[in-house]
C-alpha cells in the first residue's frame, strides 16, 4: 500500500492524548486545516471514531487524502509472518514423535496421545502469539514514552508504504527530559518531524529536543518561546500557533441546554466548564455563587472534577455550595457528551468564567468565548488577562477578590463588548488563521 503520493505534500499526525479533554476536537481542526490546504493526511490516534465524533463536523474534503490508524490497527509484515506460520504448521510435536516411533502407550489413567496433542496445541498457540507480537505489532500511542512515539511512526510508515514529508506530534509536553532517552529516540526517528509544546513556561526547561536532528520545529500556543533560565534551545526553531477551538453546534438543541435555559428563566447565565481542577478556582467560584444576586444570575458548573488537585478552600467551598442546594446553581460532575453541547452552552451564556488561579498559559475557553461573541472574566495576572485587555473582549480581575468579579460581571452586562473587538480577536485566533500559519510553517520544513 502506498497511501502518500511522492509528488504531493503529505503529513502524519500523531495524536497521543486522544480520549482526553478537547484534544480530539483540536486534532480534528488540524486535520481539516491541512486537508483544506492540499495535504494528504494520515492520523495515528487512540480512538479513530472518537476523533471525529467529538469534533462533530464533516470532513468535506476528498476522503481519499485521509487515513486514520488507531491502537486497534494491526501493521502486518506479511512475508515474514506467513513464512513463519507455514513453518510452524509443518512442525507438529505429536506427529514428530510418531515419525521417530516414540513409544506411546495408552493408559487407563492417562492418555499419552491426548496429552501430547494438548502440548502441541499449547506450543502452537504460544509460538503464534509470539509471531503476532513480532510480525503483527500494534500501535502503542503514548504521550509519555518518546521511544513509543518513534516506534509507532516507523510502524505506521510501514503500513503507508511511502513516508510522509513530515510528522507532527500534537502534544510533546509529557515526554521525559532524560538526555539518554532522547539520544536513543534520535537514532530510531529518522523522519522529519515537528511537535506542539503546550506549556512552554513550566515543562520546556532543559528539554533536549535538539538531540533529534530530524526535529525541525517546535510549535507553541502561548507567547513566542520564552528565554527561561535553564532552557537550552540550541538554535531550535520555535513558531507560534493560535490557540484555536472547535465551535460546532448540535444539529438540534440539546436537552441539557434547554433544561439550563428553562431553569435560568431569563437570568444571566455564567458558565464554568471543562476539566475542573485546582486552577479553575472553585473557592472563588463558590464564594461568587453565594454572594451574587440570585434573581439576576444563574450559575452553571459542568465538568469532571479532579479532586486531587483542589485546595482545601476549593473543596470546602464546593461542599458548602452543594449542601446549600441553591436554585440558581446547575451542577454536574461529569463531562458533557460532546464538544458541540459545550459550545451550545457557551453560546447561551451571558458571561464565561475564566478567573483561573495561578494559570499563566493559554486556554481555548478564551478563544471559544470570543468566537461566540461572549464576554469573559479572567485573572488579570497572566497571559489570558493580557489578551483580554489587549482585545477588550471581557474583564481582567483579581483572582482572589469576589467583589472585583461581581463588579466586572455587572459592568459587562451594562456595557456590551463591541462586535469589532471580537472580530479583531477572531482574525488572529480563528481556524482560518491557523490554517494559513500552519501551512506556511510546514512548507518551510519540507
Amino acid at each position: 500500500m502506498n497511501f502518500f503520493d511522492k509528488n504531493k505534500k503529505s503529513i502524519l499526525i500523531y495524536n497521543p492524548l486522544s480520549n482526553v479533554g478537547h484534544f480530539d476536537s483540536w486534532c480534528a481542526i488540524f486535520v481539516k486545516s491541512l486537508l483544506t490546504t492540499g495535504w494528504s493526511v494520515c492520523v495515528v490516534t487512540k480512538n479513530s471514531q472518537k476523533l471525529f465524533d467529538i469534533a462533530n463536523y464533516e470532513i468535506d474534503i476528498d476522503s481519499s487524502r485521509l487515513l486514520i490508524l488507531d491502537e486497534n490497527s494491526v501493521i502486518k509484515d506479511n512475508f515474514y509472518f506467513n513464512f513463519c506460520r507455514e513453518v510452524l504448521n509443518k512442525i507438529k510435536i505429536f506427529e514428530f514423535l510418531e515419525r521417530i516411533q516414540f513409544p506411546i502407550k495408552p493408559s487407563p489413567l492417562n492418555d499419552a496421545r491426548s496429552f501430547l496433542k494438548r502440548v502441541n496445541n499449547y506450543c502452537a498457540r504460544m509460538i503464534t502469539k509470539g509471531l503476532n507480537k513480532i510480525f503483527q505489532p500494534k500501535l502503542i500511542i503514548s504521550a509519555t514514552n518518546v521511544q513509543a512515539f518513534a516506534n509507532d511512526i516507523n510502524l505506521a510508515i510501514k503500513r503507508l508504504g511511502t513516508p510522509p514529508n513530515v510528522v507532527i506530534n500534537m502534544y510533546v509536553d509529557l515526554y521525559a527530559p532524560d538526555s539518554d532517552v532522547w539520544e536513543i529516540f534520535a537514532e530510531s526517528m529518522q523522519y522529519k518531524w515537528v511537535g506542539i509544546h503546550m506549556d512552554m513556561t513550566h515543562t520546556l526547561v532543559n528539554r533536549p529536543y535538539w538531540k533529534s536532528a530530524a526535529l525541525k520545529t517546535i510549535f507553541t500556543i502561548n507567547e513566542p518561546a520564552p528565554t527561561a533560565s535553564g532552557s537550552d534551545f540550541k538554535g531550535m526553531n520555535y513558531q507560534w500557533l493560535p490557540d484555536v477551538t472547535d465551535i460546532s453546534l448540535p444539529v438540534t438543541p440539546s436537552q441539557i441546554t434547554m433544561q439550563i435555559q428553562k431553569r435560568a428563566n431569563g437570568r444571566n447565565i455564567i458558565f464554568l466548564g471543562g476539566a475542573i481542577g485546582g486552577t479553575k478556582n472553585l473557592s472563588l467560584w463558590s464564594e461568587l455563587v453565594f454572594k451574587a444576586d440570585k434573581f439576576k444570575w444563574f450559575f452553571v458548573q459542568i465538568g469532571k472534577i479532579d479532586y486531587g488537585t483542589l485546595s482545601g478552600a476549593d473543596l470546602a467551598g464546593l461542599q458548602q455550595l452543594l449542601a446549600a442546594k441553591y436554585e440558581n446553581f446547575y451542577y454536574s460532575d461529569d463531562y458533557l457528551p460532546d464538544e458541540a453541547v459545550f459550545n451550545e452552552i457557551v453560546s447561551k451564556s451571558a458571561v464565561v468564567w475564566g478567573v483561573y488561579r495561578d494559570f499563566d498559559r493559554s486556554s481555548n475557553i478564551l478563544t471559544k468565548a470570543a468566537l461566540f461573541s461572549k464576554p469573559i472574566v479572567v485573572s488579570k495576572n497572566y497571559l489570558m488577562g493580557k489578551r483580554v485587555n489587549q482585545y477588550k473582549i471581557g474583564c481582567a480581575v483579581s483572582e482572589t477578590d469576589v467583589n472585583d468579579v461581581l463588579d466586572a460581571m455587572d459592568w459587562l452586562i451594562a456595557h456590551p463588548v463591541s462586535a469589532d473587538n471580537f472580530k479583531n480577536y477572531a482574525a488572529v485566533y480563528s481556524t482560518q488563521a491557523l490554517t494559513e500559519k500552519l501551512d506556511q510553517c510546514l512548507m518551510t520544513v519540507i
